[in-house]
């Protein structure tokens, strides 16, 4: 689930940009334009654990305690996505 919010965010922000959003190598290409805009790396590795999330859901390797690290960054990075940037 944390894989998907991460990606509903994305995806919302990819609309108003008029971006593809379809698979998950243009997903990574708006978040990359997100750190751009921002100058807040942070997204692209709060994004990159969001994606680790989503690996895991199908290998189940993580530990509860890295899959609990994990959300709460996916959490900070939904927060931030759905924050308007400034001009």
């Amino acid at each position: 689930k944390g894989w998907g919010a991460a990606a509903v965010a994305v995806k919302a922000c990819s609309e108003s940009r008029e971006m593809l959003h379809s698979a998950h190598w243009h997903l990574h290409r708006v978040v990359d334009v997100l750190v751009d805009e921002t100058g807040d790396t942070e997204l692209g590795r709060q994004f990159g654990l969001a994606s680790q999330l989503h690996a895991n859901f199908y290998e189940g390797a993580l530990s509860r305690e890295r899959v609990s690290d994990y959300l709460e960054a996916v959490e900070r990075f939904v927060a931030s996505v759905g924050e308007p940037v400034a001009e």
